[in-house]
Order: C-alpha cells, then structure tokens, then sequence
C-alpha cells in the first residue's frame, strides 16, 4: 500500500466555487434522498445537462456532522481524476443547504435491474430523463457482467490508493451507468479514511456503520444487530472497511447475475452463509468463469479469506496476466490444428479450455501471502 504521506489532503479548490443560479438552470427533480433532492440542470451557455445535488442541512440529524460529511464528499470528487468516478463540475454553499453539479448519468445499476431482470418490460425505466424504455436497455450477457465488475473495482482501487478511503456504501444504486454502460461510482459521504493518515479527522461516522442492509458485510450487519438491541453502544471490534467493500461489490455483482433470486433472499443473504453458498451454486452458470472463484472468496464470511480492496484488484490483475501468457502458449504450440482461428484468434472451445485451466492454476494461498 502506498505511504500514507502520500495520501492526497482533502482540500476544496476555490476555483470549484460556483454561483449555480447565474450558471445553470434547473429544469427537473429526477431523485429524492431522506435529507436532499438531485435535479437535471442544464448550463445556460452551452445547454448541456448535468445532474445537481442539494442538501438541506437543517433537515439532518447533528448537523454540523452533515456539513462535514458533505463536504468530504465534495473535497474528494474535486480531486478524483478515474474514468469510472463520477465526475465533478462545482458546488455552492447558500444558508443551511449546500449544493454541487456533477456529470449526468443515464440510469443506475439498481434502475437497470428493476427493468430488465424483475421483469418490468413495459414500463417506463427509472431514467435520469426519463425518456428511455426498458426495452433499449442493453441485455444482460457475461461480458457486461465482467465490465461492471472490473470497472467498479477499479474505482474502488483508486480511492484506496490515492486517498486511502474505503466507500462503505457499495449497492446498485451508487453505480451509476451512461449509454455505453460504462461506470462511475458514487455518492462519497459515507467514505472512511484509513488510519495511519493526515485526513482521518476530516471523517464524522469514521467508526459508525454506514450502508444498506442486505449489502453490508455480514461482520458489519452482525455488529448493527447488537448495536440496535442494546448488547453493545458501539461498533467493536474494529472492522477492516476495505474487505467490507469487497463484500457489497461481490453483493452487488451477484444481485445483477442472480434477480428475481437474490430480491427472494437478500434479507438472509449476509447473515446466513449456508443460504449465500446455496444461491453461487445455483446460478453457476450465469457468473462469468473469469470470476467464477473470485466471487466465491469475494462473498466469504471468513475475513481472513475474503480480500480487501488491493488484494482483490492484484488477484484480477494475476488472472488476466495469466491469460494472457496461457493464450500466448497456446498459439505457440498450435499452428494448424484448428484452434487458432484465421486472424491469429483463439477459437471460442480453446478459449474456455484456456480458462478453464486459468481458474486451476490459481494458488489462493499465494495471493494472501
């Protein structure tokens, strides 16, 4: 991990000031939150939509809290410079609300979800705009499984390493989506800055649990249970947040390849191993084979198996290397035998060979060392 001297402070640029009434204007309210609303806005000189975020401070329990919170959130999306974060344009600060313009987004994944996999094909999809159709949406197949999935890791690699912060807060509905299905991951202010580094104190709800509930890792859900009954006023012990993000992620990712399933038993999924275990072996042929083991480990109630952020991201990066050399070796010892297909290409059955092979070569034990 990278020195923690190196970590980025959080800082606000002055030149991310903005006066948002001069510059855009609010045309829709396209979602509410329990202390907020995020409305389409256009920019009055050039008429491009983003999306606007508002805050109303009073409206939220301890409220000095909320504005440190919010202001976290606004520091580290002014510093984020991943294709996969969403992107920030500015923010403005009126009264007892704080406001801030980012990118617009089409959809987010748990949008994408309610349509094509609950089966809702006629209706309108929860849109940013509101005008796209469920029936547009791109379909569900194993190669937009793989893209969700490396992309949203490496934004949370990003956060890790540039900032030492874990997101806490990974579900469907903080991984937003553009027309290309691209990702950009979301919605800051829960973030929690690890120890060891000069913004810890920026951070309010540092040692709370944050999240929703069926995503939370299942020490993190344990801890909630005996926080809400009374046994214990505070989360102990101390958890590893980065291995709790590799939970949610791993939640989310089967979320999109299980359905209608997963929406039957999301309330005991974290909480019942036996039950998680059932549901992988189920729908084994839906997951991506380059990911088949890593969601295994990735949904492990052990903490002493399941990665945390970094471990997972080189566990990706090992694999794919490891395909590439089996793919190269291939191709070495086949010239005419008819697995390599004309352009120099591995023909469809070599390839599942080759990644059959990849997923046993895999020593775990190596990966944790």
């Amino acid at each position: 991990m990278e020195d923690s001297a190196l970590v980025r402070p959080l800082i606000i640029d002055e030149k991310f000031k903005l006066n948002i009434t001069d510059l855009f204007e609010i045309k829709e309210i396209i979602g509410f939150g329990s202390f907020g609303v995020v409305s389409k806005v256009l920019r009055k000189q050039d008429k491009r939509a983003f999306a606007m975020k508002k805050i109303f401070l009073k409206k939220m329990p301890y409220m000095n809290n909320a504005l440190q919170e919010t202001l976290q959130e606004i520091a580290v999306l002014s510093q984020c410079s991943h294709p996969h974060i969403i992107n920030f344009i500015g923010y403005e600060v009126l009264d007892n609300e704080i406001s801030y313009i980012m990118e617009l987004m089409d959809y987010s994944l748990e949008d994408y979800m309610k349509e094509k996999l609950m089966e809702n094909t006629f209706a309108l999809a929860v849109l940013a705009d509101n005008s796209i159709k469920a029936e547009t949406l791109p379909e569900l197949n194993k190669a937009l499984i793989l893209k969700i999935f490396y992309q949203s890791l490496s934004a949370l690699n990003y956060l890790l390493l540039n900032f030492n912060m874990t997101h806490r807060d990974i579900k469907p509905e903080n991984i937003l989506l553009n027309e290309n299905f691209d990702v950009k991951v979301s919605d800051f202010g829960t973030l929690k800055v690890m120890q060891g580094t000069p913004n810890k104190g920026f951070v309010t709800r540092s040692e709370t649990i944050v999240g929703t509930p069926c995503y939370l890792a299942p020490e993190l859900k344990k801890a909630l249970v005996e926080i809400e009954s009374g046994h214990s006023p505070q989360l102990k012990p101390k958890v590893n947040f980065t291995k709790c993000d590799v939970f949610s992620l791993g939640m989310s990712i089967l979320r999109l390849i299980a359905g209608v399933q997963f929406e039957k038993l999301k309330g005991n999924l974290n909480t019942d191993e036996d039950c998680l275990r059932k549901l992988l072996v189920e729908v084994k042929n839906e997951i991506p084979l380059e990911i088949y083991d890593t969601l295994f480990v990735m949904l492990s109630f052990d903490v002493n198996i399941r990665p945390d952020i970094r471990m997972l991201y080189l566990m990706v990066q090992r694999k794919e290397n490891l395909l590439n050399k089996l793919a190269a070796l291939q191709f070495q010892n086949n010239d005419n035998d008819g697995s390599i297909t004309p352009g120099g290409l591995i023909s469809p059955g070599n390839l599942i060979n080759l990644q059959k092979k990849q997923s046993e070569l895999m020593d775990l034990s190596n990966i944790f060392q």
